[in-house]
């Protein structure tokens, strides 16, 4: 659940919050903007929009904005991807993208009934990181990731990593800190939205 992390966010009450996947409403309720919006495309909880995450930005007005977005729908990497560069097409400067499931703590549960493959989107960052370095990744909450006021046009080009095993990720994660629960709300508390 990121409500912890996005309650953290600076100015919250006033952004526009966007969350990916809200199951049964739990995370959605407690985060505290003003503005929000949810899609699920079978919800246990009333969403804004139902349906699937690709019908829900086809709908949506070009000029539409979010500050802060929650990715939590399917955990595919192809579907992670999609709903990655939807979002930032979409992301109001200097927002911000939280992503969870990135880091699924076993080979097991990075099948599709659990975390899925979601962490090919993070081995291709981390591959990335002299071009793009500003994301930080959560030891726990299955790699709970925020991605802060990226400049990046959408990310086709990570879909390369779409073959990666999961042994070479493990790997891979090694090469970048992985940050505490109160590291990451100091993280969210420094991150400036609003100019």
């Amino acid at each position: 659940m990121s409500h912890y992390l996005v309650n953290e966010l600076p100015g919250i009450e006033q952004l526009r919050y966007l969350e990916l996947g809200i199951y049964d409403g739990e995370n959605f309720k407690l985060v505290r903007a003003q503005f929000k919006t949810s899609c699920d495309v079978e919800p246990k909880w009333r969403a804004t929009f139902v349906g699937t995450t690709d019908a829900f930005f086809a709908q949506l007005a070009p000029n539409a904005q979010f500050d802060a977005i929650y990715i939590d729908a399917c955990h595919s990497f192809s579907f992670v991807l999609r709903d990655f560069n939807n979002s930032v097409a979409h992301l109001a400067p200097r927002g911000v993208i939280l992503c969870h499931d990135l880091v699924p703590p076993t080979e097991a549960s990075s099948d599709g009934a659990q975390c899925g493959d979601a962490y090919k989107l993070l081995v291709g960052f981390i591959a990335n990181v002299s071009h793009y370095s500003d994301f930080f990744v959560q030891d726990e909450d299955h790699g709970l990731t925020l991605f802060r006021a990226p400049p990046l046009p959408p990310a086709s080009w990570l879909s390369e990593y779409g073959t990666v095993p999961y042994a070479s990720f493990r790997s891979v994660l090694t090469a970048i800190p992985l940050y505490g629960v109160g590291a990451m709300q100091r993280i969210a508390r420094e991150t400036r939205i609003v100019p």
